[in-house]
C-alpha cells in the first residue's frame, strides 16, 4: 500500500511466473510491478545502468534469499557496491542466525536499527543514519 512500483528479483522462472506473476495478477497491479528473472548478483551489478529508468535507488528493499544456496558475505558486499540503496532507504534483511557475522552495524549508507532472531531466522532492519 502506498508504493508507486515494486520490483521483484527471482532466479527461478517457474516461481517468477507461477507464483509472483499470478499473485501480481490477482492483485491487479501488473502495471506497478516488474519481475526480473535473474540472479540477485546480476541484478545488483547491472542496476547502475538501469537506475535512472527505474527511478533511482529504492526506498524500501526486502532481502530474503534461500538460506542453503546463498553466499551471504557476497550478497552484503554486492548490496553495498550497488546503487540500489540510498541514504534514505530502508532495508529488511532476513538471514539464518548462523551467518550473523556477515552483517555489520552499517550496510552501505544505512545503519542497523533492529536485529532480532526468531528460531533459526534473524531479521535485520537498516535505515537512514539520522534515525535513532
Amino acid at each position: 500500500r502506498g508504493c508507486g512500483e515494486a520490483h521483484f528479483v527471482e532466479l527461478d522462472p517457474w516461481t517468477a511466473g507461477e507464483v509472483l506473476g499470478r499473485n501480481i495478477a490477482a492483485l491487479g497491479v501488473e502495471d506497478e510491478c516488474a519481475v526480473h528473472v535473474e540472479s540477485v548478483f546480476d541484478f545488483l551489478s547491472k542496476f547502475g545502468y538501469k537506475a535512472e529508468a527505474m527511478g533511482g535507488p529504492f526506498d524500501f528493499v526486502s532481502v530474503c534469499p534461500p538460506y542453503n544456496d546463498m553466499n551471504f558475505t557476497d550478497l552484503v558486499e554486492s548490496l553495498e557496491q550497488s546503487q540500489v540503496l540510498s541514504a534514505r532507504s530502508f532495508l529488511v534483511f532476513e538471514y539464518p542466525k548462523e551467518v550473523a557475522s556477515c552483517l555489520k552495524e552499517n550496510l552501505g549508507p544505512l545503519k542497523q536499527l533492529v536485529n532480532r532472531t526468531y528460531g533459526r531466522t534473524t531479521v535485520a532492519i537498516y535505515g537512514p543514519q539520522e534515525l535513532d
